[in-house]
């Protein structure tokens, strides 16, 4: 299948020509002028100036679409749906591992469409009889509703569904709407799909949901960490994502995404590994399909509930991205997605990358930065530390349009900046881990399941934590605040775990989360007034 390849470069290259622009007026002339410390600090130099200006291009990469999602994409097929000239038949896939929810699977059900035009299937994974037994008992008598479980649980999700798929008839459905345990539908979900469908053009393997604020009534009331968490998902799906189907790769999320029957079967499946849905788009391209996101099919949906379970979840997503590079990412580069595509993917699979890197030169800048501050020189050229102030400006206007308020947009900053930074060295060694060891199954909590532990993942944390903080004091100099304020979120990582919570110590860790983005603010402001390190 041929598929018209019209994507417009300017979104992906405004980023790279400003980090060139970077490097040739700012970086390269510093390198000249400054005086000859040894070779080590030349060394060391060249490695973190060269993490920086990743980091910086990973930065702005997602910053400038974040930024024109702020205004619309320029108008797309699915912009108005069709009139539905006839009744596509969907297979709504279900999928729970021990982690069932009950409104979420009734909300499949409960459907304001042709009776005979969908069908669901209950893909259960579950091992627990309690689980098993609750899902018996929700689709005794229900006559659309079929259970299917396997002897054996290979390829996590994606060798679920594709055994669910198999077993069924290949021709009974035109598109697959895959739903996990804990998502909910509005009751016109599949008749609002059905309008997008017909808009799709025919190399549409996959239509991504988007979250609508307009849903969230639906939603059973969340706690504090949790709305920031759904917070950080509209932030994907409705402003890193929408210019992408139109100037880079738009990939599908596994947040209620449906796929086409006759694209499942052109491409064999979801490929069995922890990112299936990613590696499904990369797989789908290669062959001249694309995925698209919906016109007016919405998904209501819940971020991670607690930080234990986020930290489970961003875990997982650095494993599976560290699978995916070995097993998808560089056939997908031989194919024949549009160069632009390419490079889309390569810096959104960077992000991941990027985080072993990131405590790699944390440690490295604060023993350069007191080097050369003992000399009193510049780390960094000054124009620098105002691009740091720059792009944390300009993301304040996309926080607030999705927070709507300015606090909101502030309560999001410094939130997510402690819970990431507390997150980050269990999610580098995962990447790093998997490059060599295939990831295993671990469930996201959901629900009023219980959480997994997160003891391991809070030990190394704590000690990196520990590790950085005595580096800030040890190598002192004006970065110290920069790198205190990543460990002091590292440290912090147990009193985390009671974000949620509504006790004394979940007052006192809502209080306390907010200490590193104040260090991190207080550091590059610090470092921008005084117009050098």
């Amino acid at each position: 299948m041929k598929t018209p390849i019209l994507k417009a470069a300017w979104l992906v290259l405004t980023p790279a020509v400003l980090v060139a622009a970077v490097i040739t007026t700012l970086v390269a002339p510093w390198f000249r002028h400054r005086p000859d410390l040894g070779a080590a600090v030349l060394v060391v130099s060249i490695i973190t100036t060269s993490i920086w200006m990743l980091l910086i291009w990973l930065a702005l990469h997602r910053l400038v679409f974040q930024l024109a999602a702020l205004w619309p994409p320029p108008s797309s097929s699915l912009s108005k749906p069709e009139a539905v000239k006839s009744v596509p038949r969907f297979g709504v896939f279900y999928t729970t591992c021990d982690d069932f929810v009950s409104e979420s699977l009734l909300s499949c059900i409960r459907q304001d469409y042709p009776e005979d035009a969908f069908k669901v299937i209950v893909c259960d994974d579950s091992r627990e009889p309690g689980n098993r037994a609750s899902i018996d008992a929700l689709c005794s008598g229900q006559e659309r509703v079929t259970v299917v479980r396997r002897s054996e649980r290979s390829g996590f999700k994606a060798g679920n569904l594709n055994h669910s798929f198999k077993l069924l008839q290949a021709d009974a459905f035109d598109w697959i709407v895959v739903v996990d345990a804990d998502q909910i539908l509005s009751s016109e979900f599949l008749s609002r799909l059905a309008g997008d469908a017909a808009a799709a053009p025919e190399h549409a393997a996959c239509i991504q949901a988007v979250p609508k604020w307009q849903e969230k009534s639906m939603l059973p009331p969340s706690g504090p960490f949790q709305q920031t968490m759904d917070e950080d998902a509209c932030l994907v799906l409705n402003r890193d994502l929408p210019w992408r189907s139109h100037a880079g790769f738009y990939p599908c999320l596994g947040r209620v995404a449906a796929v086409r029957a006759s694209a499942w079967n052109a491409v064999g499946g979801f490929p069995e590994c922890v990112s299936e849905d990613y590696a499904f788009s990369m797989a789908a391209r290669s062959k001249g399909w694309v995925c698209i996101p919906a016109g007016s099919a919405s998904l209501c949906d819940r971020g991670p509930r607690d930080f234990a379970a986020f930290v489970i979840q961003l875990s997982k997503y650095a494993s599976g991205t560290s699978e995916l590079i070995r097993y998808g990412y560089f056939e997908f580069l031989r194919g024949p997605a549009h160069w632009v595509e390419k490079l889309d993917v390569s810096l959104w699979l960077a992000g991941y990358a990027s985080m072993p890197l990131v405590l790699l030169n944390l440690p490295l800048s604060a023993w350069l930065a007191h080097v050369v501050w003992q000399q009193q020189l510049s780390l960094l050229p000054p124009g620098l530390a105002s691009i740091f102030v720059g792009m944390t400006l300009l993301s304040f206007p996309v926080l607030v349009s999705v927070t709507d308020t300015i606090g909101g947009a502030m309560h999001r900053f410094f939130w997510t900046f402690a819970i990431y930074n507390a997150a980050l060295p269990g999610a580098a060694v995962s990447f790093v881990r998997h490059f060599w060891k295939r990831p295993v199954f671990r469930r996201t909590p959901k629900g009023n399941h219980p959480a997994s532990s997160v003891r391991t993942e809070s030990c190394i944390t704590v000690l990196v934590g520990m590790t950085f903080t005595g580096i800030a004091f040890g190598w002192h100099s004006p970065f110290s605040l920069l790198i205190g304020s990543v460990a002091a979120a590292q440290l912090l990582f147990p009193l985390f775990q009671h974000l949620h919570a509504s006790s004394g110590t979940g007052a006192v860790a809502r209080t306390l989360v907010w200490l590193p983005g104040i260090m991190f603010l207080t550091g590059v402001l610090d470092i921008w007034l005084r117009g050098s390190c």
